[in-house]
């Protein structure tokens, strides 16, 4: 993941996952290259990962700016928002649209996570409950 402009908003929000294998951070809001879509790509090559997800964030009057892109192997996702408020909140704001569109991504590509497949213990307690419920 690469954030441009956010504060690091995006990777606290996700938190300490194990999935998240590379996440970068810097002050300004532009990408280096100058698109989103192509930071995601870069950042996802340079984790190895299936995923690569770049999120900038610029002020925009009193509120923030927000470009998002998702880029697997099978699909790339851009997405332009407005954050309604500046500063901290605008970033915050800017990091929960980032995760909607890394969602909404995923979802398009069910191979990276977008259906919920069912683990063997979650369908042994789907059982038992069935079997107990009878």
């Amino acid at each position: 993941m690469s954030e441009l402009g956010t504060g690091g908003s995006f990777a606290t929000l996700l938190g300490d996952v194990d999935w998240l294998v590379l996440a970068e951070r810097r002050a300004d809001g532009r990408p280096s290259s100058g698109d989103v879509r192509h930071e995601a790509s870069r950042v996802r090559e340079a984790a190895g990962s299936d995923v690569g997800v770049a999120v900038a964030a610029r002020p925009r009057g009193r509120d923030t700016a927000v470009s998002i892109a998702v880029v697997t192997p099978e699909h790339a996702r851009r997405e332009r928002r407005i954050a309604f408020l500046g500063g901290q909140p605008g970033r915050q704001r800017a990091a929960l649209a980032a995760a909607d569109v890394l969602l909404a991504a995923l979802r398009q590509d069910p191979g990276r996570g977008g259906r919920r497949r069912s683990s063997p213990e979650r369908e042994g307690q789907r059982r038992e409950a069935r079997t107990s419920a009878s």
